[in-house]
């Protein structure tokens, strides 16, 4: 399930819970229906691998360069049609704009859970620039649905977005712990030790949430 986006989304459905509305593409004559039933050109239309990490391969789809104010590729739909291969599938959704978080979800050996909330500077994976802690209550309960409608173990990465408008988005589970998951250990916490004391010597260490709005 979670090493692809759109089995993900299906899986998540399934319990109820909400997903964005995507489409999946493997064709040229696919792109164009996925892109006529999210409405462009009149919106952008988000586009990425169905299988990928770190954000390789993502791409807005939009009339002009102006429609995405992020270090994101935009494409003309012809240019994104040339992306696909007829096999390799890509998955189209609005193109949004908010702030991601990356929310770290430590599950214990005991199986209690820790959620802890990090809002990126830059949204794209591969120009991270540093994060700040969020404990937002609403962000939080959204994260805690995801856990009970996919119950998971040891330490991963849901990544979330909040749009402008304040909406909660699921954009992926990712089955790994974050890249930048080390931004605790100026807070005084490791969770890969923490982890590591709970499942190989059954030490429960407490873990403190930074204060909302820390920086690292």
């Amino acid at each position: 399930i979670l090493q692809s986006k759109s089995a993900s989304y299906a899986h998540f459905a399934k319990k109820g819970f909400p997903v964005p509305a995507y489409h999946v593409v493997r064709t040229a004559a696919e792109l164009n229906q996925a892109l006529d039933a999210l409405g462009y050109p009149s919106v952008p239309v988000f586009m990425k691998p169905d299988a990928s990490r770190g954000g390789r391969g993502i791409g807005v789809i939009a009339k002009t360069p102006a429609a995405c104010s992020e270090p994101i590729p935009v494409y003309s739909p012809e240019f994104a049609a040339k992306l696909l291969d007829g096999n390799t599938p890509y998955i189209c959704m609005h193109y949004k704009k908010g702030v991601i978080y990356d929310i770290d979800v430590l599950t214990y050996a005991n199986g209690e859970a820790f959620f802890g909330a990090r809002g990126r500077f830059i949204n794209v994976t591969k120009l991270f620039s540093g994060n700040f802690f969020s404990q937002d209550p609403d962000l939080l309960a959204f994260a805690k649905r995801v856990y009970e409608a996919l119950p998971t173990k040891y330490l991963i990465d849901y990544d979330i977005m909040v749009t402008e408008e304040g909406e909660h988005i699921l954009l992926e589970v990712n089955p790994r712990p974050s890249g930048s998951t080390v931004s605790y250990i100026p807070f005084g916490t490791n969770l890969f030790y923490v982890l590591a004391k709970s499942y190989l010597d059954g030490t429960h260490l407490p873990v403190t949430h930074p204060s909302h709005g820390a920086a690292a």
